[in-house]
């Protein structure tokens, strides 16, 4: 068996081949143990960290899905607490008593049939009564709009069962909007109701001249008979129109107790 070689002899022999010590080869092997330990372990962790991720990342995407659901579901909600609030608001207006929708279309229209027969107003105490606080209740609603949108927005909530710190901002502007849309809507609403009760009582006047009582009106409707066809009568005529339109208005304002929609800012 060959002799094992001293550690002097062995250090020199790899000074000859390599140019560096014993020492520090076995320094160097250990370097190398080392770092493939260190390897092995960062493997490790990062087979570990993607495991990680994957799996995390499946349940924030389950956490996303879950949270559209419930704010879909959230606003679902509202949708059907903004719905019950017009219908409230519409029985306040005095609306409901003269609304028709059509089985076929869905279509919403409205009958005065309860306030304005025969092109005259009706003697009917329910349907003039409805109008009359209807009207009323429009009127002092939409005088204060900010206030009115601030009262929507508390009974939405409170048929919701939500409550408004619940809301994050997303949900809170959309609510804005839809409160926004449904007052402007029902507001047109009263206004058609109004309108057309001031067109039906206009046109039965134009075509009953004998029913105006009105001294200033009945005197126009004399120069207006008197007066040959020309440019004079033309114009009279005009001013007619105006007269009668002027005093529907006053008079509806009568029965209501208070100014018609068209006439808040």
């Amino acid at each position: 068996m060959a002799s094992r070689l001293s550690y002097r002899t062995r250090s020199k022999l790899l000074k000859l081949l390599h140019g560096e010590s014993a020492a520090n080869s076995e320094e160097h092997e250990l370097n190398a143990v080392f770092l493939q330990i260190t390897l092995a372990i960062m493997l490790i962790f990062m087979i570990t960290f993607f495991l990680f991720m994957e799996k995390t990342g499946g349940e924030i995407n389950r956490l996303d899905e879950l949270r559209e659901q419930l704010d879909l579901a959230r606003r679902e909600k509202l949708a059907n607490a903004v719905d019950r609030t017009a219908e409230r608001y519409r029985v306040r207006y005095g609306l409901t008593p003269f609304l028709r929708i059509d089985p076929d279309s869905g279509r919403k229209s409205y009958d005065l049939a309860g306030i304005i027969r025969d092109g005259a107003l009706s003697g009917e105490e329910n349907p003039r009564l409805s109008f009359r606080q209807g009207g009323q209740n429009a009127c002092l609603d939409y005088s204060a709009p900010d206030v009115l949108q601030a009262e929507w927005e508390k009974q939405t909530l409170g048929q919701a069962g939500i409550a408004a710190s619940d809301l994050g901002d997303a949900d809170r502007l959309w609510l804005k909007e839809q409160l926004k849309l449904r007052i402007g809507q029902l507001r047109n609403e009263v206004s058609e109701v109004q309108t057309l009760a001031a067109a039906t009582l206009q046109e039965h006047i134009a075509q009953h001249p004998e029913t105006v009582t009105d001294p200033e009106l009945r005197k126009l409707l004399a120069r207006i008979n008197a007066e040959p066809d020309g440019e004079t009568r033309r114009y009279l005529l005009t001013e007619l129109a105006g007269r009668l339109n002027a005093f529907v208005r006053s008079e509806l304002k009568r029965i209501s107790g208070a100014p018609m929609l068209e006439e808040l800012p």
